[in-house]
Formats: C-alpha cells, structure tokens, sequence
C-alpha cells in the first residue's frame, strides 16, 4: 500500500496526483538559465537576454539536491540507499494506470532561486520509509509568518499525515527541514533535523548566493483563488454554488512559501451539493506557476499529446479513461508562465485552461 506514502508528499507540498486525490498540484523557454549550474537537469538556456543591470539567475547548490546534501551527509542523517523523490515515485508507481509523478528537482521554487529536495528512507519491511524534505529559499522571498512560525520545530496535521518542520536563516538563504509521516504525540525529531540543517548550512558555502529570475511581462500575479474562480466563470463548467479550497487536507506552509515567493500557487474547485453527487466527479486542479516556463522542456516530455490552447505557445492533453483515474489533464505554457490543470469525471481540461489564460492575460 502506497497511499500513506503519497499521503505524506502531499503533506510536504509535493505534486503527486493518482487520479485526483485532491492534495496541491502543478512552447519553448523564454528565460536565460541560471548561474553555478552543475548538470544539464538543471532549468535550461533559452534565448532571451536578461537585462544588463539584472543580477544573473542563480539556483541555490547549483539546482542539485546532492550539493544540498552529499550522498554521506545523506546516509549519516537519513540512513543508507535513500532514495531521491522522482525515483521512489517512478518505482512505486510505475504499474498505476492514470498515475502522474514528478519530474526530478528543480521545480517552480528555483524560479526564485530556490530549491526543494526530498528523499525517502529505505525500509527492509512493506512500511514505507520517512519523507525528508529540504527547502531553500533566498531569505529575501520567504514568507515572514512562515520563517517566525518555524523558528522551533512545529508539527501538525494535513488530512492524515503529520509533519514536523524548522526552519533556519543561513547566510542569504532560509531553509526548512520537513519530516512525515509522524506519529500522533512523536516528538519533532530535533536532533536529525538540527544535523541536516548544519549540513545544508556548510554546504551552501560553496555556491554563490541564490538570486530569483528576474520578472518579465507577461508573468501572472499570484491571484486569490477564489477571485480566480470568479473571473474563469467556473459556475458554467461545474455549476452555481461550487467551492474553493481543499478536497482532502488544508493549507500548509509550502504554499505560503511559494505564494509569498511569486512562484506557484494551487487552486482547487469542486461542485456544490446540489451539482452532482459522489467522489472527484467535476473536480478541478489548477496549479499555476508564474515564470515556470523555463520548466517546459521537462515537464513537456511525457505530458500527453500535444493540442491547441488559445493563449498557450504549446499544450499537452491526457485523457484517462483507466479504473483508477477518469477525466483529462493538461499541461500549457505562455512562453513565460506554466500551467496544469487536472478534471475528475469529465473531460473539461482545455475548457479550464483556456479560461485560466484568458482571465490571467488580463492581470
């Protein structure tokens, strides 16, 4: 049984979607890439040309998690053969029809010149092993109730999982260690995190300091999802009285996180009561990503079939019809910006999407 793992990432702010269980979600590139670059998985080069006062674009450790945390710090804090989050995903759901995992760091936080890693413990039982995140930020974007809030380790609950978190200023970055699932009454376990944290500390020595991708038109403001609901006109895809907010679990401080940065913000929209009746039917996801478009390349390669989107330089549609997952999902981009939307129980993505780019063309 995997849900509980999955449970876990969702609570940590990690986009998994097996089916539309309902926890956050998520052309050509039109940004430059970023300095201190280590790998070609890093965000790629486009042709654009940053301003010649603009500080250069600049990934924190370089967008790689082993510079975060080298594979011994890794087997000292978090035992050995822990493995990265994309490769646990991509074994524990490769036989699931309608699955969608994630593509390996960076994500939408190295638009501001973060980056966010998560590895999983191994384990010589069935029992899934103990999610580690670890979240960099340059200390300039990060939310200020989140960084107070974390100044102590802090657990609490997201549907079913319980996190425990802290977060530390170091040098021009704030970092945040996250640790789940967590047992009712466990203590924060104070003593590894306060270890990652050193570790991730020392070795931010050797990387320059983290500088956001510049802003460029047209990059989306981040917009109260409701309001957004609004402008999309949702009431003519699902229906009048339809909600805002959280299928399964709450808000957590990842999304602030990303929010407060500019980076991605995650929307959900369901049916009233009087709409239809029963699970995800009429289930809407949208996860927008301002400046995200530096992603496409990744994301793109094993999104669905290509499609068109007014508004949209390039779009990927997956229709499922499969036991687990009924609905459609797309993904699309501006040329500056990302966006993914995800339908349960009908086929309405391209519907969705192209009301999201049009209420957002218009700021």
């Amino acid at each position: 049984m995997i849900a509980p793992a999955l449970r876990a990432l969702s609570a940590l702010g990690i986009v998994v979607v097996l089916g539309v269980t309902g926890c956050a979600a998520t052309g050509s590139a039109a940004d430059p890439a970023p300095s201190g670059q280590v790998t070609s998985s890093t965000p790629p080069s486009a042709s654009a040309t940053p301003s010649p006062t603009a500080a250069a674009w600049t990934v924190a450790f370089g967008g790689q998690c082993d510079a975060m945390l080298t594979p011994s710090q890794r087997d000292a804090r978090v035992g050995p053969g822990a493995l990265e989050q994309s490769v646990w995903l991509s074994q524990q759901l490769a036989d699931v029809a309608g699955a969608e995992t994630t593509t390996a760091p960076p994500g939408p936080e190295a638009t501001a010149g973060g980056l966010r890693c998560t590895w999983f413990e191994k384990t010589d039982s069935s029992r899934t092993g103990r999610a580690w995140t670890v979240f960099a930020l340059p200390r300039q974007v990060a939310a200020p109730t989140v960084t107070a809030a974390l100044a102590e380790p802090a657990c609490e609950w997201n549907y079913d999982t319980r996190v425990c978190r802290w977060g530390r200023t170091v040098g021009g970055l704030w970092v945040m260690v996250a640790s789940s699932p967590m047992e009712e009454g466990e203590q924060a376990p104070v003593d590894v995190m306060s270890s990652l944290l050193d570790d991730v500390a020392a070795n931010a020595t050797a990387f320059p300091e983290p500088v956001p991708l510049a802003p460029t038109a047209p990059r989306w403001k981040i917009t109260e999802c409701t309001a957004l609901g609004a402008r999309m006109a949702l009431e003519q895809v699902i229906g009048e009285g339809y909600w805002s907010g959280y299928w399964e679990g709450s808000r957590q401080p990842e999304d602030d996180l990303f929010e407060h940065a500019g980076v991605q913000q995650f929307c959900q929209f369901g049916p009233g009561d009087d709409a239809v009746t029963g699970g995800t039917y009429g289930l809407i996801s949208v996860t927008l990503q301002p400046g995200g478009a530096w992603m496409w390349p990744t994301v793109s390669a094993d999104a669905g079939d290509r499609t068109h989107l007014d508004g949209a330089t390039d779009a990927r549609l997956t229709v499922m019809t499969g036991s687990s997952f009924v609905g459609d999902r797309l993904v699309a981009t501006d040329g500056t910006n990302l966006i993914r939307v995800r339908v349960g129980g009908r086929e309405a993505s391209l519907d969705v999407a192209g009301r999201a780019l049009a209420a957002l063309a218009h700021g």
